[in-house]
């Protein structure tokens, strides 16, 4: 039987293309996913609303966030954190040192920590700069931990210099429109939603993990290695949802 890399080495592979650690050098278009990341693009500079990135788990919502952070200016400062495990206000807050690489004071009071964070944006803003913060699984974030940083988004936020990005399930929708304060009436945060893939895109999609281990190098018009019978049957045991679709191959 013949191992993994004389598998690759015969199709003329650089890795294996649907490993999940795979380096992918550019992002899969189809699937809202490039019309998503040009919204939360936009959205991080022209808007102050809360920014939700939801969908299925799988559904590429953590790659989309890596390709923002890897886009992002100069003007921009981009940090990143888990929110499992943080219940607490003040494990998010250390989080948050942490991810925007301060120096933590463990003896610091509550109000003390949101006092030098609030300096650390101040400092920012000044340098005609802004920070956003990208959560993910913040769905699983503590009642009080997530009042905290909606109220650090949208109320104590002078010159919306922080911006903050959550990521995470459906179910954080509601934890933002129970949570969030509005204004004029209007909710002040905005869901991006990367739905599913359609059989067109799956099949698209089979080929974009191909060509990013060089699968197309040699032969541009070089045909699938999958017959349009075992797509079907990959898009419905995936339900269209990237990460079900890496499972389903092995190489």
């Amino acid at each position: 039987m013949s191992t993994i890399s004389e598998t690759l080495a015969e199709l003329g592979l650089s890795a294996n293309p649907f490993a999940k650690d795979t380096p992918l050098d550019s992002l899969f278009p189809g699937g809202m996913r490039r019309a998503s990341l040009d919204q939360l693009q936009l959205l991080s500079r022209e808007s102050s609303d809360i920014i939700a990135l939801i969908g299925a788990d799988g559904s590429g919502k953590s790659t989309l966030a890596d390709f923002y952070a890897r886009r992002s200016e100069r003007d921009q400062i981009v940090a990143r954190t888990r929110a499992s495990m943080l219940t607490s206000p003040s494990q998010l807050l250390q989080e948050m040192f942490k991810a925007f690489v301060l120096d933590f004071p463990p003896q610091a009071s509550l109000g003390e920590l949101k006092a030098r964070l609030l300096a650390y944006f101040k400092a920012v803003q000044e340098k005609s700069r802004s920070v956003v913060l990208i959560v993910d699984d913040a769905h699983e974030l503590g009642d009080e931990a997530f009042n905290l940083i909606t109220k650090l988004a949208l109320t104590d936020n002078p010159g919306n210099t922080f911006h903050l990005i959550l990521v995470g399930q459906s179910a954080l929708l509601d934890m933002l429109d129970y949570t969030c304060p509005q204004d004029k009436g209007q909710n002040q945060f905005t869901s991006v939603r990367l739905p599913e893939f359609s059989l067109d895109e799956t099949r698209n999609y089979l080929r974009y993990r191909f060509n990013a281990v060089g699968f197309n190098e040699q032969d541009p018009a070089r045909p699938l290695l999958f017959s349009n019978r075992q797509v079907e049957k990959i898009h419905k045991l995936s339900d269209g949802v990237p990460g079900q679709i890496l499972s389903l191959i092995h190489i």
